[in-house]
């Protein structure tokens, strides 16, 4: 209409659903690809969409091979007013595209009894599922086509003819089709071994740490059946082919090979045996360092790394460079002049395959040395042990006191505490009636209170005996924090 329309006005609405009719499918029963196809829509209106399960038409369902389409597949149609079709289902079941894999067919011949066993591995079900198995037989006697059901594996076949050829082919048969054969020729009175197979060096393959082995295939007046893989003359695994991989020859061993050529009669000749020694790819466990510094030397210790053969030694990293290497019997490293700042060491222990392993980086922030002492220990000159809280000193005692200098105490001041008494203290440096020199220092006044005495040398690092001798009698303080101390002057 226009704005100038006058009514009255006519309007017509579309309830008509579109009808769906002769819904076709090709497939559906699992053997051949399912599709839903040649729905016909009619309705009032032109224009309509059609959708097989919600998706676009045409409609192939994907699932398990072999198994029912669920739910079944529903034809839907939508009119372009909105009207929706009633459904119509097309039952049918998803194909299977694969037919059963081939069975491993083995034959067993006893001529004294006129007969032959077949044995076989069973096949794994596939979507269809193997249903039976076929035996198919050439030879003078004997039924032509024989079927065994799913769950036997074996057949005999009897009253043959000794001095004839029979050939045998086995199928796996599902509901959609056979497999490829596998066919076996026998002979019941061929007493004849196949040819040597000619077995090449083994082959160790880095990336999956097996080995693989090739040979020359035999031959045989007959048949070769199989061939028999013996790992250190050990059975290890059956093929039909000419190659194997041996996927867990273990590492850093030595494995020998023989390839055993079967035939279908059961005659058999061993290959000359090959040997290989595998390689190690284990590497050691992380070693565990600590790293202590004083001042730029750094000392890095770790527990022992274990590996499945052994290790060689070990090498120690700074910043990501090597400082020193060690043999497996040494666990401790200096590291000497280290720069000032922060700094990283790390450990790495190596085996014999010089395959190796990093610790975890321990950091340390290098920092220049301050000159210092501490007082390790105090006792008087003839006590049989030291470390007492006071010391009496006065007349013939002595008080020794050890010291141990980091960096350079230039000017070096003793300090004491003096609880009671005075007098006069004298330092000297050396131990009384040792063979050592003794030099004297210096002396001062002391009463109640913390006494300074210069002794007016430099004292380098190390460790330092003094001798204190004291006029008079006085009580000095040997620990907690009055204990003596020493600083630069």
């Amino acid at each position: 209409t226009t704005a100038n329309s006058a009514p009255p006005f006519t309007v017509t609405y579309d309830t008509a659903a579109p009808v769906i009719t002769a819904p076709t499918h090709t497939g559906g029963d699992g053997c051949l690809q399912f599709s839903v196809t040649g729905a016909t829509v009619t309705d009032n209106l032109t224009t309509f969409t059609v959708l097989v399960n919600g998706v676009a038409f045409p409609y192939i369902p994907i699932g398990a091979p072999f198994a029912p389409v669920t739910p079944d597949p529903s034809i839907t149609a939508t009119d372009a007013a909105g009207n929706v079709a009633t459904p119509v289902a097309v039952p049918g079941q998803i194909w299977d595209p694969d037919r059963p894999p081939a069975p491993v067919l083995e034959v067993n011949t006893d001529p004294a009894q006129q007969k032959v066993t077949l044995n076989w591995d069973f096949v794994a079900a596939d979507g269809a599922q193997v249903v039976k198995y076929h035996v198919h037989t050439k030879g003078p006697t004997g039924p032509p086509d024989v079927l065994v059901d799913a769950d036997v594996n074996s057949l005999v076949f009897g009253s043959l003819q000794v001095d004839a050829t029979y050939e045998y082919s086995l199928f796996a048969r599902d509901a959609c089709g056979d497999s490829l054969p596998s066919e076996r020729v026998v002979r019941l009175n061929d007493t004849a071994p196949p040819s040597q197979p000619i077995l090449a060096d083994p082959a160790f393959i880095s990336s999956s740490k097996a080995v693989k082995l090739s040979w020359v295939p035999s031959t045989d007046n007959i048949q070769v059946d199989h061939y028999q893989i013996l790992r250190n003359g050990a059975p290890l695994a059956v093929t039909d082919a000419t190659v194997f991989t041996d996927p867990t020859p273990g590492q850093h061993v030595e494995r020998s090979y023989v390839v055993r050529a079967v035939d279908t009669n059961g005659n058999q000749v061993d290959s000359d045996p090959a040997t290989i020694t595998t390689p190690d790819w284990t590497p050691p466990t992380a070693p565990v360092p600590q790293v202590t510094a004083v001042g730029t030397t750094v000392t890095v210790r770790w527990s022992p790394a274990a590996d499945n053969v052994g290790i060689v030694g070990y090498d120690v990293l700074r910043d990501g460079k090597v400082k020193g290497s060690m043999t497996a019997g040494m666990r401790a490293f200096q590291d000497n002049n280290v720069p000032l700042g922060p700094h990283n060491w790390v450990v790495r222990a190596r085996d014999a395959a010089n395959l190796s392993r990093d610790s975890i980086p321990v950091w340390r922030v290098i920092k220049k040395l301050r000159a210092g002492a501490t007082v390790v220990a105090l006792k008087m000159a003839g006590a049989s042990r030291g470390g007492a809280a006071r010391y009496s000193l006065a007349g013939p005692a002595r008080l020794l006191l050890d010291a141990r200098i980091v960096g350079t105490l230039r000017k070096a001041i003793l300090r004491v505490y003096v609880q009671s008494g005075s007098g006069r203290i004298t330092v000297w440096r050396g131990t009384p009636g040792s063979s050592s020199p003794r030099e004297r220092l210096h002396s001062s006044l002391a009463r109640h209170g913390y006494v300074s005495i210069h002794l007016g040398r430099t004292l380098h690092a190390g460790r330092t005996r003094l001798v204190l001798i004291g006029s008079g009698r006085m009580v000095i303080v040997g620990s907690g924090k009055h204990k003596p101390s020493i600083r630069a002057g």
